[in-house]
This record gives structure tokens, C-alpha cells and sequence, in this order.
């Protein structure tokens, strides 16, 4: 891979962040800035506070409020 990504700004979702940051680290190793959340309510308010580029979200986080499918709903309906 030779673009870099520099400018990206990626947030990542998941409730295991060790496996999120192993999956992670070839998007890092070429530039791209992330930030790591452990549910959907910590990634809703980042979202909310500023903008990305990508989000990446566990959809199996544990379900109901503050999961993977909540996040999204939320994100959604917010439009």
C-alpha cells in the first residue's frame, strides 16, 4: 500500500480494544490517526465532538444501548 493516509481520522468501536488495535495497525502504520472507544455511547459522543472520516464499529457488541447497532440507529435517526 503506498497512499498514505495521513489525513484520515478513523474511529474505532469495539468492546475488545487489544483485537481492535491488532486490526488496526496496518491502517496506523501508514498514517492514518485513530481513535479507540469501547462502546457505542463513548463513540457517539466523538462523533457528536468531531468529525471522521471512517468509523469502524463492532456490531457485536454486547446489544441494547451503547452496542454496535445502537450507534448506528443513533446515527442514523440523527442524521
Amino acid at each position: 500500500m503506498s497512499t498514505t493516509l495521513s489525513r484520515f481520522r478513523i474511529l474505532v468501536a469495539d468492546d475488545q480494544l487489544d483485537v481492535a488495535r491488532t486490526l488496526c495497525r496496518t491502517l496506523q502504520s501508514h498514517g492514518a490517526l485513530l481513535t479507540f472507544v469501547s462502546d457505542g455511547q463513548q463513540a457517539y459522543a466523538r462523533v457528536d465532538a468531531e468529525p471522521y472520516d471512517l468509523l469502524i464499529v463492532d456490531m457485536k457488541m454486547p446489544p441494547g444501548e451503547w452496542g454496535g447497532l445502537w450507534l448506528l440507529k443513533e446515527l442514523r435517526d440523527c442524521g
